[in-house]
């Protein structure tokens, strides 16, 4: 790996994944909140436990998609490892198994990101009061997010790198 694979694959996926999502975060701000900060529209009109006891269910939901993220990536990598370094492998075979790996992992990162900005989402439907442009950098699911679409481009690159 060089420095302009790091840039095709990962520096340029990451950086237009932060303008995406802070732009849907904008955006979900727009949708929610005055320039106050002060909600628009609350369709919801929850009592305050119910609406405490659904964000922090969000909140869970997001650590155990993570959770689950983690283990699939260890998984699969652990699997092309093996077929990578295991002698007695059919080489062809080899071949179509990493590639398959290499779009497990691109699809399994895909619905990650997919599942925290739609856990997000509902989370910010729920806020009380609006946030500021730049705390989306603060928290977590941004940087699942980036991260998430950072392996998802990166392993298509390993594996094809693999396949050489």
């Amino acid at each position: 790996m060089n420095g302009q694979f790091i840039l095709l694959y990962a520096v340029m996926p990451g950086s237009i994944a932060f303008l995406v999502w802070m732009s849907a975060m904008w955006w979900l701000r727009c949708q929610n909140f005055n320039d106050k900060g002060v909600r628009m529209k609350d369709w919801r009109k929850l009592e305050s436990q119910l609406l405490s006891e659904q964000i922090q269910y969000h909140n869970e939901a997001t650590y155990k998609a993570l959770e689950f993220y983690v283990k699939v990536l260890l998984a699969v990598t652990g699997g092309i490892a093996y077929l990578k370094l295991s002698k007695e492998s059919n080489a062809h075979f080899a071949a179509v198994l990493t590639d398959a790996g290499g779009w497990i992992i691109s699809l399994v990162s895909a619905l990650f990101c997919l599942m925290s900005f739609t856990h997000q989402k509902a989370k910010i439907e729920r806020w009380a009061l609006g946030y500021g442009f730049w705390s989306p950098l603060f928290w977590n699911e941004t940087w699942f997010f980036i991260s998430g679409v950072i392996i998802a481009i990166c392993s298509r690159g390993i594996v094809a790198l693999l396949q050489k």
